[in-house]
């Protein structure tokens, strides 16, 4: 779910809208969230599979990551939403002609069987 979460946020948000999520602070602070997230995480597990975890990497563990993960899902719920904006003002700036073109292709892609489509051949 880790992986999925932050595949949708880089390729599917970030990539796509990066005049939006790039310059905005949400997006600095996600990724040191994360950054940060993962070198606890792995320094630990290392640590454990050598045998030895000194008693402050358990505690940075299982304590500080509720503060920084927190920080990291706002951080990440405030690109979606800043990407949600942008595609509305976006979509109402757009030209007539060009909306009704997206429209367009998008019922032709939910075209289901049975319906008649006008100037389909």
């Amino acid at each position: 779910m880790q992986v999925g979460s932050r595949l949708l946020l880089t390729w599917g948000i970030v990539n796509n809208y990066p005049a939006t999520t790039s310059s905005s602070p949400a997006y600095s602070s996600m990724l040191v969230a994360w950054s940060v997230t993962e070198v606890i995480r792995y320094s630990y597990f290392v640590m454990n599979l050598r045998g030895w975890v000194p008693g402050f990497v358990a505690w940075l563990r299982y304590s500080l990551i509720f503060d920084i993960g927190s920080d990291g899902q706002w951080s990440a719920g405030r690109i979606a939403m800043l990407t949600v904006v942008y595609r509305q003002v976006q979509h109402l700036l757009l030209p007539v002609s060009v909306r009704d073109l997206q429209r367009n292709v998008v019922d032709l892609h939910c075209y289901r069987a049975g319906e008649d489509v006008e100037g389909a051949v």
